[in-house]
Order: structure tokens, then sequence, then C-alpha cells
């Protein structure tokens, strides 16, 4: 086996860490299976990025399936991005299921069969007190700003505008990159942060204005990691 960035031994100690040394074995063991979760997704997500890699290179599903030692149809199964799982749900903070949630509202106000890219920027816009609302206006720009900038592009009401609009593809990759973006940063929570990041690295009506707002993938990405660092420096002023 080739060697790995973590070992057993390291990740018993940052079990241990998590949990008192000498206490409760129950609440150590507890404590393995959740970081045995977060390993599995972070493992998928890790095949994932580079699964986008080869698609972005024009390789085709069926070397990919190869690769992966699936067959084509099972590789598309596992990496064509498709709606939220219960499991992923969980991981987002109330605020960042408020944008889901807004996200919804927004299309069926407008009368969409579908949810884009576009509807989970507006659904950012709700907020202007996330952390995705303020790395904003520290790039010089405001969720005011991408909200007109959203709605002055969105396209027609749909034909038949069903109860519950689907999120189309680049949207559920979007919400795929965004629990990337948190396991990148080692979090284990999915916040609007990671969803600002996400929606600036991807194709989208929600991207393409974002970064004609001067809201690049690269500039939104190290905002948030300042406005995340501010917040942890307060926070533990707040506790000290």
């Amino acid at each position: 086996m080739a060697d790995l960035p973590l070992t057993l031994e390291e990740l018993v100690r940052k079990v241990e860490e998590r949990t008192d040394h000498h206490g409760d074995p129950l609440g150590r063991l507890g404590a393995a299976v959740a970081m045995a979760a977060d390993l599995d997704a972070l493992g998928d997500n890790l095949v994932g990025h580079f699964v986008d890699e080869a698609r972005a290179a024009g390789l085709p599903w069926s070397q990919i399936g190869t690769a992966l030692g699936v067959t084509k149809q099972a590789a598309q199964q596992r990496f064509v991005p498709r709606d939220l799982t219960d499991a992923v749900l969980t991981r987002y903070t109330p605020r960042a299921q408020t944008v889901l949630n807004e996200a919804t509202t927004a299309a069926r106000t407008h009368k969409h069969n579908y949810i884009g890219t576009e509807h989970i920027a507006l659904g950012l816009c709700h907020d202007p007190q996330t952390l995705a609302a303020v790395a904003l206006e520290a790039l010089g720009t405001s969720v005011d700003a991408l909200r007109t900038a959203i709605e002055a592009r969105l396209g027609p009401p749909s034909a038949d505008a069903p109860p519950v609009p689907v999120f189309t593809p680049r949207a559920a990759k979007v919400l795929e990159l965004t629990m990337r973006e948190a396991l990148r940063l080692g979090h284990n929570y999915i916040g609007t942060e990671h969803m600002l990041i996400a929606l600036a690295s991807y194709e989208g009506l929600g991207g393409d204005v974002l970064r004609e707002l001067g809201a690049t993938e690269e500039k939104v990405r190290a905002e948030v990691m300042k406005v995340l660092s501010a917040y942890m420096v307060k926070r533990a002023g707040g506790n000290a």
C-alpha cells in the first residue's frame, strides 16, 4: 500500500484529542465513527476531484469507468451530480439551509421549473449577515448588487412550473463542490461561505455574474479565509 498522508496511529490520536483520553470508551467510539464518516466523504470527494479533472481533459466515461474498475454506467451514476441526500443536508448550517430554501422560493416566484445556479445566488442574497455576504462586501460588491444583476438576466417563466422545481445539473454540481470546499478547508459543516466559493468556481449564470462583479474564485477564496480568520479571533476573544 502506498504511503498515506495520515496513519492509523495519527487518526487514533486525533480521536483521543477530541475526547477525554481516559473517559468513556463509548464516547471515543462515537468520535471514531464520526471521523470515519468524514474520511469516507473526503475519499469520495478526492476521487470526484480527479474525475472532474479527467472529464475536463475530454476523457469519456467509458475510460473513467475502466480506471475506477467499474462500468461506464456505474461511474456516471456515482459522479454525475444529483440531488442532496439527507446525510449531506445534516452538514448544512441553518443559514446555508435557508439559502437552499430561498433558492427554491426564487425559482417558484419566477415560475421556473428548475433551480439553477442563478437561484442559488439569489438564495445567498437573502441574509446580509452571512459570512458569504460579508466576504462579498469586502470584495467591493454586495448581496444587493448580486441580486440586481442576477434578476436582470433571469430566463422567462417555464411553460410548466411544478410544485417542487428540480436542481439543474450545474446547480447540483455547485452543491457537490460546496461540500468539497468544506472538506478542503477541514470543516465538519457546510456554510454559505463554501457555497459562495463553489458558485464563483463553476460555470453557470450565478458564477458568471459573480465574476463580472469582480468576485472571482481566487478573490472569493482569499476573502473567505480572511473572514473566517477574523471570526475565529473574535470568537476566541469572546471566550477568553
